[in-house]
C-alpha cells in the first residue's frame, strides 16, 4: 500500500473511533452530562478567579500610570549627578516625561497648595526642601523595575510612588488567584474521577467487544482511541459551555460597570474572550484526554 493509501486509512481509522466517541456518549448520557456539567463548574471557577486576578492587576497597572512618581534627591547634590538622573530617565520606554523641580520651584508649588501668600518664606526657607524629579509613567511601564533602578543611582535618596496602595493591590490578586488555583484543583481532581468512571461504564459495557477484538489483533491503541475521543468531547463541551457563560457575564458586567462605575477601569471584553476561550478549551481537553486514558490504561492492564 502505499503513502496515500495509508493515509486515507488512518483517517478512516480515526473518524470511526470519533463516531464511536460520540456514541459511547449518547449510550451513557447521565454520566456523560454529569461530566460535562463538573467539568463546566471547574472551568467556571478557573475562568472567574483568572478574571479577577487579571483585573486587578490591570486596576492597580492604571493606578499607578496616573500617580506621578516623585525622586527625591539627595543633599547638596551637584549639577552632574542631577543630569546622571535625567540622563538615566531619558533612557527609559517607560517613562512618558519628566520635570526638574529645584528647591524655589518646590516652595513655589507648596504655597501654591495651603494658599499662602508669596513673600511669606524668607530666603533660605527652601534649603528644607529636597530637589526632586517629577515623572509621569506610560502604559508600558514596569513602575517597581524602574523604582528599583532610580534607587540605585548614587544621587537618589527616595522614590515616592504609592506604594502601599499597588503592593496590598498586587497581593489581593494572588491571593485570589492563589485560592482559585487551590479550589481548581479540588474540583478537578473531582471532574477526573467523574469523567474517568463514565468512560470506565462504557468499557465494562463493551468487554467482551473489547476482549475479542484483542484476540483478533486490535492493537491496544486502536481501543483506547474511541475512548480517548469521549474523553476529550467531555472535555471541549464542557469548555465551551464554560466560555460561552464566562463570555457573556464578562460583556454584560463590563458593560454596566462602564456606566455605574466609569473609575473602575477594567480589562476590555474583547482583549479577553479569545485568550480566555482557548485557555479554557485546552484546559477542558486536557481534563477529559486525562480522565480518559486513565480509565482505559487500567482496564486494559487488569484484562
Amino acid at each position: 500500500m502505499n503513502r496515500e493509501g495509508r493515509m486515507t486509512l488512518k483517517a478512516k481509522t480515526l473518524f470511526h473511533c470519533f463516531k464511536e466517541g460520540w456514541g459511547n456518549l449518547a449510550r451513557n448520557s447521565l454520566m456523560s452530562l454529569a461530566s460535562i456539567g463538573t467539568v463546566l463548574v471547574s472551568l467556571l471557577v478557573l475562568g472567574g478567579v483568572s478574571l479577577l486576578a487579571l483585573n486587578l492587576n490591570h486596576m492597580a497597572d492604571m493606578a499607578l500610570q496616573s500617580t506621578k512618581i516623585r525622586v527625591l534627591l539627595k543633599e547638596d547634590v551637584n549639577f552632574d549627578a542631577t543630569e546622571q538622573v535625567r540622563f538615566w530617565l531619558q533612557r527609559q520606554s517607560g517613562v512618558e516625561s519628566y520635570q526638574f523641580i529645584s528647591k524655589q520651584e518646590g516652595l513655589m508649588r507648596l504655597e501654591g497648595i495651603f494658599g499662602i501668600e508669596e513673600g511669606v518664606f524668607r530666603d533660605g526657607d527652601e534649603e528644607f526642601l529636597p530637589e526632586e524629579f517629577e515623572v509621569s509613567l506610560n502604559s508600558d511601564a514596569d513602575a517597581e523595575k524602574l523604582v528599583t533602578g532610580l534607587l540605585s543611582l548614587s544621587s537618589v535618596e527616595e522614590v515616592l510612588y504609592g506604594q502601599e496602595f499597588y503592593s496590598q493591590v498586587r497581593t489581593v490578586s494572588k491571593i485570589a488567584f492563589i485560592g482559585g488555583i487551590i479550589v481548581l484543583l479540588l474540583v478537578g481532581f473531582a471532574t477526573l474521577l467523574i469523567i474517568t468512571n463514565t468512560i470506565r461504564l462504557t468499557v465494562f459495557a463493551r468487554r467482551r467487544e473489547i476482549e475479542i477484538m484483542s484476540l483478533v489483533g486490535a492493537t491496544d491503541w486502536y481501543i483506547r482511541w474511541p475512548y480517548i475521543f469521549e474523553g476529550l468531547l467531555i472535555g471541549i463541551i464542557g469548555s465551551l459551555l464554560a466560555a460561552l457563560l464566562l463570555s457573556r457575564g464578562y460583556y454584560f458586567l463590563e458593560r454596566k460597570l462602564v456606566n455605574v462605575a466609569s473609575f473602575l477601569h477594567l480589562v476590555t471584553y474583547d482583549s479577553v474572550q479569545l485568550h480566555l476561550t482557548w485557555i479554557l478549551i485546552g484546559v477542558g481537553a486536557a481534563f477529559g484526554l486525562i480522565g480518559s486514558l486513565i480509565s482505559v490504561k487500567r482496564f486494559l492492564k487488569a484484562s
